[in-house]
């Protein structure tokens, strides 16, 4: 097969390292403009590889020229190229993001998920959002391999996994999670999700609504009269009085489901096979069984996948041909 590799990640590093002994890998993760030689590989290639978002059109992810262009704004721009490619040669990405399941991790320990052994990154065709991806099917054993690696990473105990429990406060409030402004994850615009939703939810119930901003956003909702918690508050510390969450396709759904708290979400979540995406029953949630969640959390654990799986050809090119179909 001929590969056309569009970024330096390690993780798509290591996926190359590991498919270039029997493959033609093309590298054009160092280019910053491209030649007809170029356009010719991806016109023959079989698949593209890339890593990272696009589609955002906040100005800080916006490339301009002579200006000190931050990294997200170079991604943004050079994945939607890749992207316009992609549809101009009718080839498909599998396209490598950030965690999804282990992030539950951060339930455990006070660090960003990131620094928190072992490391994992989603792998999807053409796409990171649940709903916009094709998933691998469900690896068996796969879900207590991963618990098993993380909890003797750490030397901590996943509580919340088998034999699921919901552990909502009945009486308590509606916690809505909302992204980062400059994410092109969001379904649509952040302000606007938190506006909708809260109007939506004052329909239905006089519940306390709160809004807990993403740490690193400058939204303050302030005009939308409920409470608003800021900076680096977690997740875990909140959830004692929460009744439900609302978020749109935040991977917090994995935190939220470990803890027991559910979750009304968009179509675009990881969670929406918990069967909670209609706010008008907000008093009337789904309560899935612990093998409706057990089975959920098994068919998460196969959405990502460790650099060591990446480098490995056995392992991981079976993977990205079960994508490819």
């Amino acid at each position: 097969m001929k590969i056309v590799q569009f970024d330096k990640s390690k993780a798509v590093t290591s996926i190359t390292h590991a498919l270039k002994e029997k493959h033609e890998i093309i590298n054009l993760s160092n280019t910053d403009s491209f030649n007809y030689k170029d356009f010719y590989d991806m016109k023959t290639c079989d698949f593209f590889l890339n890593n990272g978002t696009f589609g955002s059109n906040h100005p800080k992810r916006q490339w301009l020229p002579d200006a000190n262009n931050h990294k997200m704004a170079v991604m943004n721009h050079r994945n939607e190229l890749v992207n316009m490619f992609a549809y101009h040669f009718n080839k498909k990405i599998i396209h490598i993001e950030s965690a999804t399941l282990s992030r539950m991790k951060c339930n455990y320990i006070n660090k960003f998920y990131k620094e928190i052994p072992p490391r994992y990154y989603r792998m999807g065709l053409n796409h990171w959002v649940y709903s916009k991806t094709k998933w691998c099917k469900p690896i068996k054993g796969r879900l207590e391999k991963t618990i098993s690696l993380i909890e003797s990473a750490n030397n901590i105990k996943f509580t919340n996994v088998h034999n699921h429990q919901w552990k909502n406060n009945k009486d308590g409030y509606i916690l809505i999670l909302p992204g980062l402004e400059d994410d092109p994850t969001s379904s649509i615009p952040v302000a606007e999700f938190v506006a909708q939703t809260v109007h939506w939810i004052k329909q239905v119930t006089d519940r306390k609504i709160v809004v807990k901003a993403h740490p690193h956003s400058k939204l303050t909702y302030n005009d939308l009269d409920v409470e608003v918690l800021t900076g680096p508050s977690k997740i875990v510390d909140l959830t004692k009085d929460v009744y439900c969450a609302i978020l749109d396709s935040s991977t917090s759904i994995f935190e939220l489901t470990e803890l027991g708290i559910p979750t009304i979400t968009t179509e675009h979540s990881f969670g929406v096979g918990l069967g909670n995406t209609d706010y008008r029953k907000v008093e009337n949630l789904h309560y899935a069984n612990s093998n409706e969640v057990l089975n959920w959390f098994e068919q998460m654990a196969s959405t990502e996948f460790l650099m060591s799986e990446f480098g490995n050809e056995e392992f991981i090119l079976p993977r990205i041909m079960e994508l490819l179909e």
